[in-house]
């Protein structure tokens, strides 16, 4: 019985004799999984990207839509700022910045496009949702039924946004939730390149 409660300490024994070598492997991990992670995050059609809104294009018999069931096209978008950002209903992020966004137009006016694009819901659930949260006329929203446009970004957070400049070169991706200040920093950016 004296053996068990003896070996009972032997790893509290260790970690109080080998800490400072246990932190430094520990940092050492965090380290090379912070690169490793920087090397291969997934990075979409978009990684390099420069000039070229093609490609976010919607594939071959498929188009993007608005919510009346037109065709859009994202690269008529192109000769203004543009700042497009990829949502759902189910995602609490991207209602709040969607209200950002519309914030964002209203006070930007024709000085920058703002596309807000669906993720695989219905048009009603679009519709209800959008009306009830008051989101409606400042945002172009459109609809992706197949979900190309957020995997063509290599889309892994909810919301994700990417930020155009006026000649169309992608300026900065932004993954997660942008507060109100970092939204309107970035805004101002591409408005002024």
């Amino acid at each position: 019985m004296h053996t068990k409660h003896t070996m009972a300490y032997i790893p509290v024994q260790l970690v109080r004799q080998y800490w400072k070598s246990i932190c430094f492997f520990l940092v050492v991990l965090c380290i090379l999984g912070y690169i490793t992670y920087a090397f291969t995050a997934p990075r979409g059609n978009l990684g390099d990207v420069h000039n070229d809104l093609k490609a976010i294009k919607a594939p071959e018999g498929f188009s993007y839509i608005d919510l009346d069931g037109i065709p859009v096209d994202i690269k008529n978008f192109k000769a203004k700022p543009l700042i497009i950002n990829s949502w759902a209903t189910w995602s609490p992020f991207s209602l709040t910045e969607l209200i950002q966004l519309k914030h964002i137009q209203d006070t930007y006016g024709d000085r920058v496009s703002i596309l807000a694009i669906n993720r695989m819901e219905n048009v009603g659930v679009i519709k209800s949702y959008l009306s009830t949260n008051n989101i409606t006329d400042s945002v172009k929203i459109i609809v992706d039924p197949t979900d190309h446009f957020y995997k063509a970004i290599g889309g892994y957070a909810m919301p994700e946004t990417v930020f155009y400049n006026a000649d169309g070169k992608l300026v900065h991706q932004a993954r997660g939730e942008l507060t109100a200040e970092a939204l309107q920093q970035i805004t101002e950016s591409i408005i002024s390149q």
